[in-house]
C-alpha cells in the first residue's frame, strides 16, 4: 500500500509539473501577444538545453520540454523498480500484486501525459511547440536591424517613412527572410495567405486566387485557394524583395504602421 501511495505521489507530482508548464507556456503566450516582447537574460540553461537560446520564450520552452523528458525518464524508471519488484518477490502473492501496480500506475501515468500532448497537439500545435509567443507572423523583435533587404539603409530610400521603424516592421513579421511564409495567417486548406519580408497579405493584393473573392477587402483565413497558378505567381512575387518592400510602402502610406498587426507589439 505504501508503495503505491508513493507511486501515485509521484505520478501526481509529475502531472502537476506538465499542466503546470503547459500553463505557464500558454499564459506567457497571451501576455506576450498584448504587450511589448519581454527582455530577460536567462542566467541558468535547463539541463539538456544548454544550446537552447537565452530569451524569456526560450526558457519556458526548455522547461516544459524537460517537464515532458521527465515524466518519461521517472515512468521508465518506476517500470523497472516494479518489474525488479516482481522478479524478486519469490512467489509472494502480496509484493507480486505490489510491484503490479507500481508498474500499473507507471504506465497510466505515462499514458496520461502522452494522451495531454496528444489533445493539446489536437487543439492547437502552438500549444506544445511553445510557437504561440511569437509574433503573429515573424519573430516579434521590434528592433531596426543591420543587413539584409531589411536593414534602415535599405529601407531608407524605398518609401517616405521612418525607416529605422519600418525595419523593425519587417524584422518582428518575417525576421528579413524574404521568403517566409505565414505559420497563422492561413487558409482553410492549410495555405498560407501573408508572405515576404513585410508579410503582405495575398487576399487583399491576389483576390482573384482565392474563394470566396472579396473585391472590396479581404478574406483572411475564410480563405481557400481556388486559382493554384495564380496563387503560386503571387507567392513568387511577394516573396520577392523589392516588391514586397515596394507594397509595404503602398501599404504604409494608406494604413501607417496599424496596417501591419504586430504594431500592436511594436507600439509606433
Amino acid at each position: 500500500m505504501k508503495n503505491k501511495v508513493l507511486g501515485l505521489r509521484i505520478l501526481i507530482f509529475l502531472a502537476v509539473i506538465f499542466i503546470t508548464g503547459v500553463l505557464f507556456s500558454f499564459s506567457f503566450s497571451v501576455q506576450a501577444a498584448s504587450s511589448s516582447p519581454y527582455n530577460y537574460t536567462q542566467l541558468e540553461k535547463i539541463p539538456g538545453f544548454e544550446s537552447a537560446g537565452s530569451d524569456l520564450k526560450s526558457f519556458v520552452g526548455s522547461i516544459y520540454k524537460f517537464g515532458i523528458w521527465t515524466v518519461g525518464i521517472a515512468a521508465v524508471l518506476m517500470i523497472t523498480i516494479g518489474g525488479f519488484m516482481y522478479l524478486t518477490s519469490a512467489g509472494n502473492t502480496s509484493k507480486m500484486d505490489v510491484a503490479k501496480r507500481v508498474v500499473m500506475d507507471a504506465i497510466v501515468g505515462l499514458i496520461v501525459a502522452l494522451a495531454a500532448y496528444l489533445i493539446l497537439y489536437v487543439i492547437n500545435p502552438d500549444l506544445v511547440s511553445n510557437n504561440i509567443g511569437t509574433s503573429q507572423l515573424g519573430t516579434s523583435q521590434c528592433k531596426s536591424i543591420t543587413t539584409g533587404a531589411c536593414s534602415v539603409d535599405n529601407l531608407k530610400s524605398a518609401c517616405s517613412w521612418d525607416a529605422e521603424k519600418a525595419s523593425a516592421i519587417c524584422n518582428a513579421e518575417s525576421g528579413g527572410v524574404e521568403n517566409m511564409a505565414s505559420k497563422v495567417d492561413k487558409c482553410t486548406d492549410g495555405n498560407s495567405f501573408s508572405y515576404g519580408l513585410f508579410q503582405i497579405n495575398l487576399t487583399c493584393q491576389c483576390k482573384n486566387a482565392f474563394t470566396p473573392v472579396n473585391q472590396s477587402g479581404c478574406v483572411n483565413k475564410a480563405c481557400s485557394v481556388s486559382n493554384q497558378s495564380l496563387y503560386n505567381s503571387c507567392v513568387s512575387t511577394y516573396t520577392n524583395a523589392s516588391a514586397n518592400i515596394s507594397k509595404a510602402c503602398e501599404v504604409y502610406k494608406s494604413q501607417g504602421w496599424n496596417g501591419w498587426g504586430v504594431n500592436s507589439k511594436c507600439g509606433f
